[in-house]
């Protein structure tokens, strides 16, 4: 999976891509861009960055784990002077962990993104 977005230069921005049908249910990695690129594995049930009933990255779920195999990423400069970041993850399709994760299938899938503002 190659998830790529701009992030915003005034705070530590991020990019979210995942599986669901819409965001509150779903099974994302997040990537941010400061200090340095780092991908976790997050469920989202709800809206707020708080567990277990928000947006909790799956390690801080009981019984949960990180389940993002490997990642590479960088951030630059676009042409305008505003900052981006690109990023590659790994994941398997189906991960086992029954806490945080949705098995993503080899076929269709529903798919959700976001960024930061």
């Amino acid at each position: 999976v190659r998830a790529c977005g701009d992030t915003d230069g005034e705070r530590a921005g991020w990019v979210a891509f995942g599986v669901g049908k819409g965001m509150i249910g779903a099974d994302v990695a997040v990537a941010l861009a400061q200090p340095a690129i780092a991908v976790r594995d997050y469920r989202i049930d709800g809206r707020v960055v708080d567990c277990p009933k928000g947006v909790c990255a799956d390690t801080s779920l009981p019984g949960g784990r990180n389940d993002i195999l490997a990642f590479d990423g960088r951030t630059y400069t676009r042409a305008d002077g505003s900052p981006g970041m690109q990023v590659k993850f790994v994941r398997l399709l189906n991960t086992g962990d029954t806490v945080g994760d949705r098995v993503w299938s080899a076929g269709a899938n529903d798919v959700v993104w976001a960024k930061s503002a």
